[in-house]
């Protein structure tokens, strides 16, 4: 969380204006990061086995 807000009083972005943007336009504010770092990467649930199968 310090990090985070580091980020943001360097970008000059306070409790209001953090308020009033979107995650990705906030992420786009801060120094030093960009929305492919950010970016989450999830799983094709099709392929990841559920455990629920009977196994042979």
């Amino acid at each position: 969380m310090a990090k985070y807000l580091g980020l943001a009083s360097a970008a000059g972005i306070d409790w209001k204006a953090a308020a009033e943007l979107d995650e990705a336009s906030l992420e786009r504010r801060l120094p030093g990061r960009s929305t492919s770092e950010a970016r989450v990467v999830e799983p094709h649930h099709a392929l990841v086995p559920s455990g629920c199968a009977a196994r042979a």
